[in-house]
């Protein structure tokens, strides 16, 4: 009788034991396991868990992504859903290769390829819809190169140039109609000669002159084309003087901010 009623209880403690082990590995087993020990843990443990039972879930953010510290190998996250939502190719802690990132509905958003931990090449943003959003260059982790902005209905709405990190050349902004909305001009991060700011009828909205990167003259316009104010600036930048202008005839002159 005894025997009996131990061997039931015996294998049901087993059992007992093998379903408190999985579920704590789920818990606390290194997240690359396999995706539902990221799923558990990411989406699950942090939600329902008190705080002081949660697992660690890496400590260098990436891309918005949590990574092991010095991890070495393939590291793929997951959304709720079981989609992949990150993938990309770690040594010693550092990224190397393709990365990419997609959305719950499995869209792409962010595609790049990385060098040593540095960004290298052609890297891509999108929409949640999956229109592109942005393209830009890297050269050992330094913008270099064109880099064009798109709105969500496809419209090309800004292009700029960078070298080594820094803004440097001619940059365009257009409205959604593609009609131009602002030009300007910079040498290594900083703002040269006339910048200019336009209505989307094309009328001038304003109008910069920049020396070494400081505005030393600023106008602005009136939608109907008239001029509202002109603005003068020392060379390190400091407010010098204000005109105000109605029907484009001067008004008032102000020397204090």
């Amino acid at each position: 009788m005894v025997k009996k009623l131990l061997n039931p209880l015996v294998v049901s403690a087993f059992i007992l034991v093998l379903v408190f082990g999985s579920i704590m590995h789920l818990c606390y087993g290194h997240l690359q396991t396999t995706k539902y020990h990221y799923i558990f843990q990411h989406h699950f443990a942090v939600r329902y868990l008190p705080e002081w039972l949660h697992p660690s879930l890496g400590e260098k953010r990436f891309v918005g992504f949590d990574i092991y510290k010095n991890y070495s190998g393939l590291w793929q996250s997951w959304h709720r859903n079981g989609e992949l939502s990150y993938k990309g190719e770690w040594l010693n802690g550092k990224p190397i290769g393709d990365h990419q990132v997609w959305s719950e509905k499995k869209i792409r958003l962010i595609s790049g390829k990385w060098l040593n931990g540095n960004a290298e090449g052609l890297h891509q943003n999108w929409y949640l819809d999956g229109a592109k959003m942005l393209v830009y260059n890297y050269v050992n982790g330094k913008a270099n190169g064109d880099q064009t902005v798109w709105d969500k209905f496809g419209n090309k709405r800004r292009v700029s140039k960078y070298v080594n990190g820094v803004q440097h050349g001619k940059e365009v902004s257009w409205f959604e109609d593609g009609s131009v909305a602002s030009t300007g001009e910079w040498v290594n991060g900083a703002g040269v000669n006339s910048h200019k700011g336009f209505y989307k009828d094309g009328k001038l909205e304003e109008y910069k002159e920049f020396l070494d990167g400081i505005v030393v003259y600023l106008e602005e316009w009136n939608e109907v084309g008239t001029l509202s104010q002109k603005e003068y600036f020392k060379d390190n930048g400091d407010f010098e003087k204000r005109e105000l202008f109605e029907k484009d005839k001067l008004i008032k002159t102000e020397t204090e901010e």
